[in-house]
This record gives C-alpha cells, sequence and structure tokens, in this order.
C-alpha cells in the first residue's frame, strides 16, 4: 500500500513539473530525456522529481533543468538542478510546500550588463520565507567565457518596478561559486549594473 501512495506520490509531482514547467516558458539541453530521482536517504520525506523535457515545443525552448520537492517544515531541503542547489533551512516555511526550482536560458534583461544567459525561477512565485533561504551556484553553471565573476552579482525581478534589483552576493573565488540568500521567490539572474 505504501508503495502505490509513493507511485502515485511521484506520478502527482512529475505531472505539476510538468506543468510548471510549462508555465514558465523552459526547456532542457538535453534532448529528449527524462530523468526520475528517488528520494535520497538523507531526505526521505521530501518526494523528489527532477526532469528533463523532450524538445520540439517552443513554449519549452530554454529549460536546462528543473527539480521540485515537496517540502516539509520541520525538515527543510536541498533541492540541485544543473550544479546549483537552492537550500531551504528547517523553519523557513510553515506549512508543507510544494517547490520547483528551474534553470532557463533567456536573454539579459534590461538595465543589467555582461549578464550570463541564465535565469533562475522558483514555483511558487512570490513565496516569501520565515528566514533566508540560500541559493549556490557555481561559476561553471552560468558559462562566464571571458566575464570576471567577481564584477557580477545576483538580482532578482521586482514585479512592482518591473526592474532587476540587486541581492547581496558572496563571490567565492576559492570555492569558484556565488552564494546568496534569498528571503522570496522572484526571477533570479547574474549580472552587474550598466
Amino acid at each position: 500500500m505504501l508503495t502505490s501512495i509513493r507511485s502515485a506520490m511521484h506520478s502527482v509531482i512529475l505531472v505539476t513539473v510538468l506543468v510548471v514547467s510549462a508555465l514558465i516558458g523552459c526547456q532542457n539541453h538535453e534532448r529528449g530525456s527524462t530523468i526520475l530521482e528517488e528520494p535520497t536517504q538523507a531526505s526521505q520525506t521530501n518526494q523528489r522529481v527532477a526532469t528533463t523535457m523532450p524538445s520540439k515545443n517552443p513554449v519549452l525552448d530554454s529549460l536546462i533543468g528543473v527539480s521540485a520537492a515537496i517540502v516539509e517544515p520541520l525538515v527543510g531541503a536541498t533541492i540541485d538542478v544543473g550544479g546549483c542547489s537552492f537550500r531551504i533551512p528547517p523553519r523557513a516555511i510553515g506549512t508543507p510546500t510544494f517547490i520547483s526550482f528551474a534553470i532557463s536560458k533567456g536573454n539579459p534583461p534590461a538595465g543589467l550588463h555582461n549578464m550570463p544567459k541564465r535565469l533562475f525561477r522558483f514555483h511558487p512565485e512570490g513565496l516569501i520565507f520565515l528566514q533566508n533561504c540560500e541559493l549556490v551556484v557555481p561559476f561553471s553553471a552560468l558559462e562566464l567565457g571571458s566575464i570576471d565573476p567577481s564584477t557580477l552579482s545576483c538580482w532578482y525581478y521586482n514585479p512592482v518596478t518591473r526592474t532587476y534589483e540587486p541581492e547581496p552576493t558572496v563571490v567565492d573565488l576559492q570555492a569558484q561559486r556565488y552564494v546568496v540568500q534569498i528571503r522570496h521567490f522572484s526571477i533570479y539572474g547574474f549580472g552587474r549594473a550598466q
């Protein structure tokens, strides 16, 4: 019985991830593959699904990857996509919440310079956490090319002002990564003001 409940839960999560991915307009660079992840031993209470979508759907043309978890308030979770991690500490949310994290290719927003073409999207849109969560992005995930990583910081889209605004960003040159404290969901990207 427990196996059938777990299987049904995975089906519901997979359908939700597919719908969320379609809504945020993303697609995977690995053509035609679907990957399902079982919950890890470290997070037995967090049912996880990671998926990559088949191509040939113009609505989903920019998806690099998407992953999701049902996050329990007392447990927290780490959601990994494309080498990046989103860490939700225990007690950062008040109720069990389905959270998805997607990385897509995207054009640099107006007003930002030297922005790698990567956007970080989260669902449910507008979710506000009770404490900071952490987005960890390796330099390699951004495909920086000749861009100096120390010149970039994380920016989030503010739907009220309709602009991107800076987010405090730690540039860890030794570990070759960015660490960003996130308190709410929006669209995030890396760049510098023009």
